[in-house]
């Protein structure tokens, strides 16, 4: 996300100018086209897959505090664009300050040692 974020600061962008840009249809568009896309060839791949599947149980909620700073994260970053626009690189900071973030909450399920990385 952040390489996004750094070319749209870097060409001076806004976040409305990734859909509508000078007047004519932005990248936002491609990437819907792209996703459109990879679908329809995803779908070809897939056909032959009808086995039914599991249901499983919902998952209790535990915190919503993650889902609270990814939607101040996407505000952040849409607001960002339009506040300081001779900083190219403020939606890159927002988003790796974010996604670094995610470590500062406890999660004991989903733990990694520091031997699993080769260190002691």
């Amino acid at each position: 996300m952040s390489k996004e974020l750094i070319m749209g600061g870097f060409a001076r962008m806004n976040f409305m100018d990734f859909f509508v840009y000078k007047g004519k249809p932005s990248i936002f568009f491609a990437v819907e086209l792209g996703a459109i896309a990879s679908f329809i060839v995803l779908y070809f791949l897939f056909r032959r897959h009808k086995e039914r599947t599991k249901l499983i149980s919902a998952e209790q909620i535990k915190s919503w505090v993650p889902t609270f700073i990814l939607v101040l994260m996407i505000f952040a970053l849409a607001i960002s664009s339009f506040l300081d626009t001779g900083f190219s690189y403020m939606g890159a900071l927002l988003s790796h300050y974010n996604l670094n973030s995610s470590s500062l909450l406890p999660n004991p399920n989903n733990t990694i040692r520091a031997s699993q990385h080769g260190y002691s």
